[in-house]
């Protein structure tokens, strides 16, 4: 459709946006490039998730992803335990001849404790 700009978008009437992308889709298109939003505005929520990687000092030669997860029926309150955890899945993957060049820890559904803070 040769669309480059929201200007371009918003010159397409509804009509055809709903022809090319759906009714629901195309009626986003058709508001979205106008402005157009009723959702509330948003200002302030609470994190569900927090992640960090560091990289290490040089590169590997090749990429590699590798990914594993561990959860707590219980509520995790130490940085002690999420270490804990995230040791117990870094011995789950075979390092041998292999070079790393980043790991990173994401902790997930958070919830919101008085008085516990965990400085990762």
């Amino acid at each position: 459709m040769k669309i480059e700009t929201i200007g371009h978008l918003a010159l397409l009437s509804v009509e055809s946006l709903i022809q090319r992308f759906g009714p629901s889709y195309g009626q986003y298109l058709y508001k979205a490039a106008r402005g157009i939003d009723e959702s509330p505005l948003v200002t302030h929520w609470e994190p569900k998730s927090f992640s960090r990687e560091t990289p290490f000092q040089i590169d590997v030669k090749d990429w590699q992803t590798i990914v594993r997860a561990s959860s707590s029926h219980e509520t995790v309150k130490k940085e002690e335990e999420i270490r804990r955890f995230a040791f117990s899945c870094l011995k789950r993957v075979d390092l041998k001849g292999k070079q790393v060049r980043l790991v990173g820890v994401r902790v997930g559904n958070l919830e919101k404790v008085a008085n516990v803070s965990l400085p990762l």
